[in-house]
């Protein structure tokens, strides 16, 4: 039996291989061909195509590839030393490119990015003929790698392409089933003769899988950072690649350290001919964001979010909110925090020095460093921040009804908090409902609040040059005690001295109204003399509630 078997699997590995050897060569004259075809968008320079990925896949090496792109993109001169292998399995389900070696991309004006690591991208695609792909490796090449797109793993080429693309490039992407994007010890800088770092990835993967049924296309997603770090030259870097300008604390780069982790993941179900006209008009969906985390050794943050919208019937609909969101920093995170704020302000000063907004930061650098300092929020004293919301809409269009429903509308802190929750429905333009408001340390709270706006007025008059008409002044010790009254008259225990107050809104009609113990007309009352007791503090001049 021995005899027959041996001699019968060696004929059939011989047979494979001559198989794999014969397809491997036709699809490197595929991949040839589509190179060829691709010279109508872009110039292609490459050495000699080579064959590997035996036994189970074909891959085609492309060894120093250099792309000069003719369509409408940035990037004036593509150039890797090093491999870019596009690859596919038997089968043709998945097709894929790899890159090693150094990536040079030289823009339009004349800026060199260089990219050093290894990447790959796979595009998992609906294929209706298997047999085909297995016959013609290649032949049927997703529409994404077509003449109007030369695709390279690179985030910097990724970022060129979304912002150049097409419809017929849209369309391409209706064959992907999932892609897939990762590579490791990702470094990104700028060429030399400046060779600044825009930033460093130790590891990364991206990923995205859609699955279409009849009326929906399910999404799922998730970005995993490992070990990552940016330096002052992203902005440059953002602005050349995408035209993007950040703002002032976008540059701020979220206590960062040299050891960052960012992980997402989220699932989405939307209608396939999405169309957002109003909230109310959209049909059913689903996005629910199950995790958003980053992470170093001097802060931590965490997250998670969900939005749906449900039919309950004819012209009736749910609209749900849930949201959580959970910041931790350390003093250290504090401190790089200031440090990276305070770096931010003289980049924008020094950028156009010229400009009001350059010439506001100046000023106040020169001036008023030290009050800066003091307006850049302590997130280490009040971690752990906590802010959460959990609510129902229900809409009746039949009843021309709306009818609120909040299980959380809070916000805390490791000192002091805001939580509150209750019903509210509004029927024929009558309201009714019940609210309610829990304030822990209350007047720590409002001490702070105060302190913090007291600490804004250098700056706000510096900026102003002291103008006599914009002149602000700071916020008495009078003042706080009249808003703790204040809030304690209209608390549901206004005899109460603790520093924990509860404060509900009562309105089963629009003619009856309560705030803790007083009627509409006993609280409006309170609130005039609140906003008089202001005025003669020289706060304000609007006494009208």
């Amino acid at each position: 039996m021995k005899k027959v078997i041996i001699p019968l699997i060696l004929a059939l590995l011989i047979a494979y291989t001559g198989f794999w050897y014969f397809k491997a060569s036709e699809a490197k004259t595929l991949v040839a061909k589509h190179l060829k075809e691709s010279e109508n968008q872009s110039n292609i320079a490459y050495d000699d195509l080579k064959i590997a990925g035996f036994p189970f896949s074909y891959k085609i090496e492309i060894p120093n590839l250099k792309v000069t792109p003719q369509n409408d993109s940035q990037i004036r001169q593509i150039e890797n030393h090093g491999n870019v292998t596009v690859a596919t399995n038997l089968n043709g389900s998945s097709y894929w490119v790899e890159r090693s070696g150094d990536l040079h991309l030289t823009f339009k004006n004349n800026d060199t990015i260089v990219e050093k690591g290894n990447s790959s991208v796979e595009f998992e695609v609906f294929n209706s003929d298997q047999w085909k792909s297995i016959n013609h490796p290649f032949e049927d090449l997703p529409s994404f790698f077509s003449k109007n797109t030369i695709f390279i793993p690179s985030i910097t080429i990724l970022a060129d392409q979304l912002g150049n693309l097409t419809q017929d490039k849209i369309e391409g992407l209706k064959n992907i089933k999932g892609a897939k994007i990762s590579g490791d010890h990702l470094v990104i800088s700028y060429d030399s003769p400046t060779n600044e770092k825009i930033a460093e990835i130790n590891d990364y993967n991206l990923a995205l899988n859609r699955s279409p049924t009849e009326n929906h296309v399910e999404y799922a997603t998730s970005l995993n950072l490992k070990d990552y770090q940016t330096f002052p030259a992203l902005d440059k870097y953002l602005n050349l690649v995408g035209n993007i300008e950040t703002p002032l604390f976008n540059k701020v780069t979220s206590f960062s350290s040299p050891k960052n982790n960012l992980t997402f993941e989220a699932e989405a179900k939307l209608p396939k001919d999405l169309q957002v006209f109003s909230l109310l008009q959209l049909p059913e969906l689903n996005i629910n964001v199950k995790k958003l985390s980053f992470d170093n050794p001097e802060s931590n943050f965490k997250g998670n979010a969900l939005v749906s919208i449900t039919d309950k019937g004819e012209n009736e609909k749910r609209i749900h909110f849930d949201i959580y969101k959970n910041l931790t920093v350390s003093k250290a995170g504090y401190e790089n925090y200031k440090k990276q704020t305070l770096e931010a302000i003289e980049t924008i000063a020094k950028k156009d020095p010229q400009s009001p907004e350059g010439q506001k930061w100046l000023l106040l650098l020169q001036c008023c460093k030290d009050d800066i300092e003091k307006v850049i929020p302590h997130y280490d004293q009040l971690s752990p921040i906590v802010f959460k919301i959990n609510l129902d809409l229900d809409v009746d269009r039949n009843k021309n009804s709306y009818n609120l429903n909040v299980s959380n509308l809070d916000f805390t802190t490791k000192e002091f908090g805001v939580t509150s929750g209750g019903k509210m429905e509004l029927a024929n333009m009558e309201p009714n409902g019940k609210y309610a408001f829990e304030l822990t340390n209350y007047k720590t709270l409002i001490q702070n609040t105060i302190d913090y706006y007291n600490s804004l007025i250098p700056l706000f008059m510096a900026v102003e040059n002291n103008q006599p008409d914009e002149k602000v002044s700071p916020v008495s010790k009078k003042t706080i005690d009249n808003i703790n009254s204040f809030l304690q008259r209209i608390s549901d225990q206004p005899e109460s001295n603790s520093n924990n107050i509860s404060i509900t809104i009562n309105f089963p009609n629009s003619q009856q109204v309560t705030v803790g113990k007083l009627d509409l007309q006993s609280f409006i009352a309170e609130w005039d003399k609140l906003m008089n007791s202001l005025e003669d503090d020289g706060q304000t001049k609007n006494t009208d509630l």
